[in-house]
């Protein structure tokens, strides 16, 4: 699954260079691609109405670093050695299709080369089965598959989890550091408004008298409060001016 650690490492090579292309590797059904809504960019995807067992799709970056060029489907790649039995000796496959560039590990990570064989190259043994269901049919379809599973194999555990929560653990720290970063920048708003209050209610007390006579003399308590907050609310407009550009680029490039 994309986030998860079941992505082995895997070799390539062009027929005729001596060169190989490392990359990841992941073991997938007919369904797999459309399941997860991959975007396949040329050529097909896996199906049963062809034999796929010696078939590999690529991502994007994996066409760049083997050099197959603008039109790779059809061509035929080697593996130095098959992960299945090393005594079998190097093992060609052919591309039969493309898939476009995503992040199937951390954001943290850079994309590196893909290679997809189909699972009848590990002789049709699948350890994960993915499902995309409909939000509102979720608990049926749990209370059904686990009936299922206790029936088929009543002597494992059944267990489950969300491609989304499984992506959002990758990035447990940044929301740690983010909930840190809101709690302190709100404790610094509140201290920086208890230190405009005190600012303003010490101004007050210093012109107790100039404020009495404004207001004997007619001054509106609008007016009053413009001219005590002007001389810090200046300072505050200074403030926002400088702050707001940087606080909309650092959101903005996060």
């Amino acid at each position: 699954m994309p986030g998860g650690p079941n992505w082995f490492g895997t070799s390539f090579k062009k027929q005729e260079d001596n060169e190989t292309v490392t990359g990841r590797g992941l073991v997938v059904d007919d369904n797999f691609v459309q399941t997860l809504q991959m975007e396949v960019v040329a050529g097909r995807s896996f199906s049963k109405d062809f034999q796929d067992s010696l078939s590999v799709m690529l991502n994007e970056r994996a066409v760049r670093d083997l050099g197959l060029g603008p039109d790779p489907v059809g061509k035929r790649i080697v593996q130095p050695g098959s992960f299945i039995d090393p005594e079998e000796g190097d093992v060609t496959f052919t591309v039969v299709g493309v898939v476009k560039d995503f992040h199937f590990q951390s954001l943290h990570e850079q994309i590196v080369p893909l290679f997809i064989h189909h699972h009848r190259v590990f002789r049709g043994v699948d350890n994960l089965l993915n499902v995309r269901i409909q939000s509102d049919q979720f608990q049926p379809f749990i209370s059904q598959a686990e009936q299922l599973w206790r029936k088929f194999v009543p002597d494992q555990p059944f267990r489950y989890r969300f491609l989304d929560a499984g992506l959002a653990n990758l990035y447990a720290a940044e929301h740690r550091t983010q909930r840190i970063l809101v709690l302190f920048a709100l404790l610094a708003v509140f201290i920086a408004c208890i230190g405009l209050f005190g600012l303003a209610a010490y101004t007050a007390q210093q012109r107790t008298k100039e404020i009495g006579i404004r207001k004997v003399l007619g001054a509106s308590v609008a007016g009053i409060t413009g001219l005590l907050a002007k001389d810090f609310l200046t300072l505050v407009l200074i403030a926002i001016v400088i702050a707001a550009p940087v606080a909309y680029f650092s959101w903005t490039n996060g």
